[in-house]
């Protein structure tokens, strides 16, 4: 993984099953926190209990290797997706 400034970026090879703080920024996230909440908390969600809402998006404790079934979801679900980082923590 090479550091560059803040953000990280992911060697899929190498970063594939480890797991982070992926944070997905959602436009107009007032307006679609309803919608948001019936997808990633419903009881059948695969992201049940991994999600935590902020003011202008979502944080999931995943597999790298989820972050393209999760931006599909969103997309599917009609949402923007503007944006996709894990949170940076210096080691």
């Amino acid at each position: 993984m090479k550091k560059t400034l803040l953000i990280n970026q992911f060697n899929t090879d190498e970063d594939l099953l480890r797991k982070g703080d992926i944070f997905f920024l959602i436009g107009n996230m007032a307006l679609n926190r309803e919608h948001l909440l019936n997808v990633f908390n419903s009881t059948d969600s695969p992201y049940y209990k991994k999600c935590t809402f902020k003011p202008d998006g979502i944080l999931l404790s995943i597999q790298i290797k989820d972050i393209p079934s999760v931006i599909a979801l969103l997309i599917e679900e009609g949402f923007s997706v503007y944006n996709v980082y894990e949170l940076y923590s210096p080691m």
